[in-house]
């Protein structure tokens, strides 16, 4: 047991006990409130990808027909924010979501097609599609990665700041 003690901890088993933690710690109430918090942040995000402010062109003869009516610069803006916060929001739920149960799993296939349905309908409506769609893609693989960097680092500045208050005597201590 004490050699698996003193075993390098990776970047995934910081990961993973910072998910346990998320969710031991969290009461029942409180994880219920801040699904919700989710579910409304995923919702409005969500039509806001299918109903952008200022609507899209509805010119049935001009080359711009569905195409959003903002400049290029404000969409571009509003793309990603709101992608960001649709992708926190998105993970932010699955880690609060319980393990190793049948609905999780539903929920995991439903969150992927969202995020496709998502991705899809703010490249329909961007003007250069296929930047914009292959750009929605790298948020949502890039940006879970930079939330599990951000806990793996609050784990290690924690991990070293509790050995760090509590020296260890190696001239008492034999190893």
């Amino acid at each position: 047991m004490s050699d698996f003690y003193k075993s390098p901890v990776t970047f995934w088993t910081y990961c993973s006990t910072a998910m346990r933690r998320l969710r031991s710690d969290t009461c029942g109430e409180a994880r219920g409130v801040f699904l919700i918090i989710c579910t409304l942040i995923i919702t409005s995000t969500y039509q806001t990808a299918l109903q952008p402010p200022g609507g899209v062109n509805q010119s049935e003869g001009n080359s711009n027909a569905g195409v959003v009516v903002m400049k290029q610069a404000f969409f571009i803006a509003l793309f990603v924010s709101n992608t960001i916060g649709f992708c926190c929001a998105i993970f932010y739920m699955f880690c609060l979501l319980p393990l190793r149960n049948l609905f999780t799993s539903w929920f995991r296939w439903i969150g992927v097609s969202m995020c496709v349905s998502y991705a899809l309908a703010m490249a329909v409506i961007s003007p250069h599609p296929l930047l914009f769609l292959t750009s929605a893609f790298a948020l949502f693989m890039v940006l879970p990665f930079f939330l599990m960097l951000e806990v793996f680092k609050r784990l290690r500045l924690s991990h070293l700041k509790a050995a760090a208050s509590h020296p260890r005597l190696s001239w008492f201590w034999k190893d």
